[in-house]
């Protein structure tokens, strides 16, 4: 899986107009339209999520040098890597904190409770839909049930790729049906 994105990533000026030279000429430009809808799709994705992890990490160093978590800053980066992954990454950066609150004591634990659900709500009903809202046209169901069914198919690595895919295929559905109406609305 790691070998197509780093070739797509270094050949990705490229791509396009190689898709674009294998292709029948009368698809080039429905081609070349479903491409670029595509790149922006991916990059409003990318830059979504970037701006979710970096929010994410920022109220969890705050929140963890408030209560004293030792390593703020090292949780607040992992968190910040996880975050990528929609739902379950922020749930997993939780783990070696709560173990080291567990070694803390009883009101360590209670405070890292407290953060837990102070980030987790500030999240799930401030950054994300403010930012993701504007950035993919995705339903938040739509995006929890595609990360439960990829999980539970694929593992943690499909959980990260299925939005970006489902945004793809939504694109290129979107433009086939568009293309389609088009040509019944001009015969």
């Amino acid at each position: 899986c790691a070998l197509p994105i780093f070739f797509l990533l270094k050949d990705g000026p490229k791509f396009k107009e190689k898709i674009i030279n294998i292709t029948p000429k009368k698809y080039k430009e429905f081609i070349l339209k479903t491409l670029t809808d595509i790149n922006k799709v991916l990059d409003a994705y990318v830059t979504g999520q970037a701006k979710v992890a970096l929010s994410l990490s920022v109220m969890i160093f705050i929140a963890y040098k408030i209560i004293g978590l030792p390593n703020a800053l090292l949780f607040s980066s992992i968190t910040f890597i996880l975050a990528f992954i929609p739902f379950i990454g922020f749930f997993i950066s939780m783990i070696i904190p709560s173990i080291i609150a567990l070694s803390m004591g009883f009101t360590m634990i209670v405070k890292l409770v407290i953060v837990f659900i102070i980030v987790q709500t500030l999240k799930g009903r401030v950054v994300v839909p403010a930012i993701m809202s504007q950035a993919m046209n995705i339903h938040p169901l739509t995006d929890i049930f595609l990360v439960i069914g990829a999980v539970t198919i694929g593992g943690p690595l499909a959980a990260f790729a299925i939005v970006p895919i489902y945004a793809i295929l939504k694109t290129i559905l979107s433009k086939l049906y568009e293309c389609n109406l088009i040509k019944k609305h001009n015969k």
